[in-house]
């Protein structure tokens, strides 16, 4: 073997931490042969098997344990030098990537992207909506909306603001029941609540606030699907006053309680700040939310220019 292509490495990596060609091809964005065919490449060129086939899916080789470590540093110096290139690009032209939770991402800051349009059209943006924070270090997002300050070195971040989720319920709802006064009331009412892996997040608020959530009438991994539960009148929901403040047949129950409020970090990967349409976008977003602070809080919105310039992240 006189030298090994990196064909075949990306597939192995994704198959180790997945356990199964279908995974890894989900993950990849290609077929399952492709990935197969790739990795009997690798295995070819290699002259050594890689994986076992056990019950519980594909399991490193004693081989393949040992070239682990040696491909994932071969993955990182791939993309470090993508990020290098995509940093010193001065066209604005080309995709960016926004990682961002779906009841922010597809509930409002969708609905915003026009005037970036209108000033950018060749820029494309691609938004992922997920629940986990995706890694910018493995560029699975050129930006990230995120609820906390991101604590990797290489990457920077800017605080926006925060948001405010609320509590609400249909007008169709409230005419067919009692409006809850307290905290207290609302454990009298069927919840529209998120599945467990999101409640989670919230155990100390939901604790602390008395909150039970003890008769769910619907259950979703989905905001979106949650929002429309609670505008279908199927109990009360817990939502981002941004978004649910916008529904005309929504009502905000206990306008003045919040379940929890999260602050909102833009982060990126500093070798990228210099890319003019991963800037452009970056600074679309900072001025967005800046001028959205009161509405974010669930809070009237004061009027504001949305024209400033916004300072770079720290």
């Amino acid at each position: 073997m006189n030298k090994l292509v990196w064909e075949g490495i990306q597939e192995f990596l994704a198959v180790a931490s997945t356990g199964s060609l279908s995974a890894a091809a989900r993950e990849l964005g290609v077929s399952q042969p492709t990935v197969g065919r790739r990795i009997e490449g690798l295995e070819a060129r290699l002259d050594a098997p890689l994986f076992l086939r056990t019950p519980q899916g594909l399991s490193l080789t004693e081989t393949g344990e040992k070239i682990l470590q040696h491909a994932e540093h071969m993955s990182d110096d791939a993309l470090a030098i993508e990020r290098i290139v995509t940093g010193g690009q001065k066209g604005l032209s080309g995709s960016v990537t926004i990682s961002a939770i779906e009841g922010l991402g597809a509930g409002w800051l969708t609905g915003q992207l026009g005037a970036f349009y209108e000033r950018y059209p060749e820029i494309s943006i691609e938004l992922m909506m997920q629940v986990q924070a995706a890694d910018l270090l493995r560029r699975e997002a050129d930006i990230a909306i995120r609820f906390f300050r991101p604590s990797q070195l290489d990457l920077v971040a800017k605080r926006v603001g925060s948001v405010a989720f609320g509590f609400y319920a249909s007008k169709d709802y409230l005419r067919q029941h009692p409006a809850p006064k307290t905290i207290t009331d609302l454990n009298a009412h069927p919840f529209v609540s998120p599945d467990q892996e999101v409640m989670r997040y919230v155990e100390k608020e939901v604790h602390e606030m008395g909150l039970r959530f003890s008769h769910a009438s619907f259950r979703s991994n989905s905001m979106m699907a949650l929002l429309k539960a609670t505008r279908s009148g199927y109990g009360i929901g817990v939502h981002t006053c941004i978004v649910a403040d916008r529904q005309p047949d929504l009502v905000r129950i206990l306008p003045n309680e919040a379940l929890f409020v999260q602050e909102i970090w833009l982060a990126i990967h500093k070798d990228l700040r210099r890319s003019a349409r991963i800037r452009a976008v970056l600074d679309f977003l900072i001025v967005l939310f800046e001028s959205n602070r009161q509405a974010l809080m669930g809070r009237p919105k004061r009027r504001q220019s949305a024209s400033k310039a916004a300072s770079s992240p720290a």
